[in-house]
């Protein structure tokens, strides 16, 4: 049970980090902007740094949390229990959708496949995690006393 709590926590807090730093690009950097951001500008490359390194630490922990949790999912599977448990179905797919896009733009911009459409991509991801944002929140709420425990 202890190593539940260290695993929920770490994600709580890799997945704050993740969304302040993403949020604070999104607000800072990407609304109102139509063009390539000024290559002096220092900020933007530590902030994408810190997203990409926080984003990568959520996945990992993600992982680790649907090992620690596969008994549980495959009850929920092989029941039919999906009714019961409507958050998991509708951030799930969310979730993979934002993962994919981020990891998109990542590849979009490592390979040099064009400005607008690492633009486009990294839109589109931004307004997914919104969504997935506000999912999480409900996710953690309403497990709130089994974090304390």
């Amino acid at each position: 049970m202890r190593r539940r709590i260290v695993l929920n926590l770490a994600l709580l807090l890799a997945g704050l980090a993740s969304a302040s730093s993403g949020l604070t690009m999104q607000i800072k950097y990407h609304m109102g902007r139509h063009g390539r951001l000024d290559a002096t500008d220092w900020g933007y490359p530590i902030w994408a740094q810190f997203h990409k390194f926080a984003a990568v630490t959520v996945l990992a922990l993600v992982a680790w949390h649907l090992i620690v949790n596969w008994k549980w999912l495959r009850a929920v599977w092989n029941k039919g229990l999906f009714r019961k448990h409507r958050q998991l179905v509708t951030m799930s797919p969310i979730f993979v959708a934002a993962v994919l896009t981020g990891l998109g733009a990542w590849a979009i911009g490592w390979t040099g496949g064009g400005f607008r459409s690492e633009k486009l991509v990294v839109e589109i991801h931004d307004k997914l995690t919104l969504f997935l944002t506000v999912f999480l929140i409900l996710h953690v709420w309403s497990r709130r006393r089994r974090l304390a425990n």
